[in-house]
């Protein structure tokens, strides 16, 4: 079985453009921050940094400082409490569900505000996430791509919980991968932010540009299809 590691919960909120970006996994979400990273100024933006820099030098969102990144106590539940008592601050993290997302800013900041996420055929997806699990610096022993498709861990990495609350997405927009510029430019000009230039990050884990559909077999074809259905069905995706 796939070591499965801990899973972090990044957001972005802002204020003065009045937007909430959920991101999800393997899906062109960091590159999407550090594009927007230039139009979070406001104070009471919440920022959760990616680290570091991008392939191409653009320095990362916020230089890897947070910004408003704890919870305030007022919006803790019960949990909260228990879960700071044993060691884990309240904050905003990496791949936050929108669900708990719309819990701590308040459902009338989130009702107001624009909310979006990006998703990707997951067929596609799940070859960048097998490069990205097998990163040099993780360590892990690599096994074959059949042998990862088919391992129990499998399901925790569909992103379908991320912008969905009872099976119901409650995103005011979902960008598709494959159309993820079009797509973006759409969401900026209604927000009246300046069209951005994506910058490449995270992507130099993959060496093998084969075409997704050359890494499966009729077996890891079909296994996507039943763990992934849902986002499958939502999209309209087919495997070719």
């Amino acid at each position: 079985m796939v070591g499965s590691g801990i899973f972090s919960r990044k957001v972005l909120v802002s204020h003065q453009h009045r937007f909430i970006f959920v991101k999800t996994r393997k899906t062109g979400g960091s590159s999407v921050q550090i594009a927007l990273a230039q139009y979070m100024d406001h104070p009471d933006d919440v920022v959760v940094p990616v680290v570091g820099s991008a392939e191409d030098g653009t320095p990362r969102l916020n230089n890897g400082v947070g910004k408003n990144a704890r919870i305030p106590v007022w919006r803790w539940r019960i949990k909260d409490f228990y879960w700071v008592a044993t060691g884990f601050p309240r904050e905003y993290k990496e791949h936050m569900g929108a669900r708990f997302i719309r819990r701590y800013v308040g459902r009338s900041v989130w009702d107001d505000y624009y909310t979006f996420a990006v998703e990707r055929n997951p067929w596609d997806r799940l070859v960048s996430r097998y490069f990205y699990h097998f990163r040099p610096e993780r360590g892990r022993s690599q096994i074959a791509f059949n042998d990862f498709v088919e391992s129990d861990i499998l399901p925790a990495w569909s992103n379908w919980h991320l912008y969905t609350h009872k099976d119901q997405v409650i995103v005011d927009k979902l960008i598709r991968y494959d159309s993820l510029e079009d797509e973006l430019r759409e969401v900026t000009d209604l927000l009246g932010i300046p069209r951005l230039e994506l910058p490449r990050a995270k992507g130099q884990y993959r060496k093998d540009r084969r075409p997704y559909q050359e890494w499966y077999n009729d077996s890891t074809r079909q296994r996507i299809a039943e763990v992934f259905s849902r986002e499958i069905e939502y999209f309209g995706w087919t495997f070719d």
